[in-house]
């Protein structure tokens, strides 16, 4: 199955800014997600991953832009990170933590 334009398959922001979107569950998606922008996003991740993107091997993202993203973490694990996993992509403005698209 593919879909386009379709904006949120799963993302989760809690009130202390994690951003997580995740496609791959158990096993590989057979969902495409395409066309996605996350724009504005910032705050104080919890987490020291602040940003995560798993999407499917067999259906990789793509087309997904990062514009002017700034979630920081304040542990002692070291300043915040994003991880991306089958995902392709562009980044614009200001990118805290630096971008993992490719």
């Amino acid at each position: 199955m593919q879909e386009t334009n379709f904006y949120l398959l799963r993302i989760f922001i809690d009130f202390k800014i994690n951003m997580l979107v995740h496609v791959l569950s158990q096993g590989d998606s057979h969902i495409q997600i395409r066309n996605v922008t996350l724009k504005n996003i910032w705050g104080t991740s919890k987490n020291k991953v602040a940003v995560k993107f798993q999407c499917s091997k067999t259906f990789p993202c793509k087309d997904v832009q990062l514009i002017d993203i700034n979630l920081t973490h304040h542990g002692v694990d070291g300043p915040a990170s994003a991880l991306c996993e089958n995902v392709d992509g562009s980044a614009t403005g200001k990118m805290v933590p630096p971008h993992c698209l490719s």
